[in-house]
């Protein structure tokens, strides 16, 4: 590790060199006291660079990501209560056209979890 010392008579100008130098040149700065003077050590360990927008963006993500969950769990809750008002030729034609629906997959099996409850089969299926 390379290790290069800067002495100064003031705390102030330690302080100054010690922070200019590690923004320029993105390095680990350390200020200590030697006698009456400040000497600023800086190493050729170079810190890890972060990105601030790339960091709100992915929590941004994560906030935007989790709501949209919740609108969709929401919906897939108001559409249950639909299905189950409906009666049971309702649902048959619905399911016969739900390829020309555009249903979400989750929707999709909503229905197909109702139909199999009318026709008194197992909810899903077991797989071996």
């Amino acid at each position: 590790m390379n290790v290069k010392k800067n002495y100064f008579d003031t705390p102030v100008e330690a302080q100054r060199f010690a922070k200019n130098l590690a923004i320029f040149t993105k390095t680990v700065v350390n200020i200590s006291r030697e006698g009456n003077r400040f000497v600023v050590f800086s190493n050729s360990e170079v810190r890890p660079k972060i990105n601030i927008k790339e960091v709100e963006k992915k929590s941004f993500d994560a906030g935007f990501n989790s709501g949209v969950q919740y609108q969709k769990t929401k919906y897939l809750e108001e559409r249950k209560l639909h299905y189950c008002s409906l009666p049971d030729d309702d649902l048959m034609k619905i399911w016969e056209i739900r390829n020309t629906l555009r249903l979400i997959p989750e929707e999709t099996e909503l229905i197909r979890e109702l139909i199999r409850k009318g026709l008194g089969y197992p909810e899903k299926p077991e797989v071996f």
